[in-house]
């Protein structure tokens, strides 16, 4: 199947590369480090959004800056949703001098890191209030894994630049027809991505479209246009936005050990 914008004249076609910074429910078995870290993907579903999503992802994101550190999933279960297409830019000068321990880290334990990096300090009555369960073993899985200090009765993280090493972290939600519950789609996933966006077959010219898709902060992207060609950006957030945005933070250094951290 051919997807086709009528915006296309302004995006340049993109040629097609290797697909080992890319991670699917097919494909995990390619990256070892990601079998015990946590990462759930669904399975496609054969039809045409499946098939715009693959040829999306071949030639509007893979084959684009090829060198950068970016690794991109597919439909990754984060909580209740499978969103499509998720991008994120990585950093691994940073990631490569971090301790072999943070594999061990599960999504209560990040949860928790979270916390406190939002609140640069903590002491044990407000995890008590927050994390009423028993927190001590997370907080020494933290500490042995080099993302938090214990000094003077509270619990500091280490600075967000040395700990967290992603840019930009782009959820993409694709739709055929229905751009509504899209745009719905789109808008959920702000809770963890810096940036999210609607990829359609074309991109009508509606003003409804448009201003819903603001509204929400959410970009627009047709099927033959790349992320930086988007008829919409989305609207930009600061990282990290939650537990989740953790967890890509984790799952993609544990991917590019395979082929980049070494």
């Amino acid at each position: 199947m051919n997807f086709t914008s009528k915006n296309e004249e302004n995006c340049e076609p993109q040629a097609i590369t290797e697909n080992k910074f890319m991670v699917s429910a097919e494909n995990i078995v390619n990256f070892p480090s990601l079998k015990s870290g946590g990462l759930s993907l669904r399975k496609k579903t054969k039809g045409s959004e499946s098939d715009m999503v693959d040829e999306y992802v071949k030639s509007q994101i893979l084959a684009t800056e090829p060198l950068q550190a970016k690794i991109v999933f597919l439909e990754p279960h984060v909580d209740s949703s499978f969103p499509d297409i998720i991008i994120v830019y990585f950093a691994p000068e940073i990631a490569k001098r971090w301790s072999p321990k943070r594999a061990s880290l599960n999504k209560f334990d990040l949860r928790i890191l979270h916390y406190i990096v939002s609140q640069k300090t903590v002491d044990r009555s407000q995890l008590k209030v927050v994390f009423p369960n028993n927190f001590s073993n997370s907080l020494q899985r933290l500490i042995d894994a080099e993302l938090i200090d214990y000094k003077e009765g509270l619990w500091e993280a280490k600075p967000l630049e040395e700990i967290f090493a992603i840019g930009r972290l782009i959820a993409i939600e694709a739709k055929m027809k229905n751009w509504q519950e899209g745009i719905q789609q789109a808008f959920h996933n702000t809770w963890f991505a810096s940036e999210s966006y609607l990829l359609l077959p074309d991109v009508p010219n509606t003003s409804d479209l448009t201003q819903q898709a603001t509204s929400f902060g959410v970009g627009l992207l047709a099927a033959s246009c790349s992320p930086v060609q988007s008829q919409l950006p989305a609207k930009v957030g600061q990282l990290p936005k939650s537990y989740a945005s953790w967890l890509f933070n984790e799952w993609t250094w544990q991917a590019l050990s395979t082929y980049v951290l070494k």
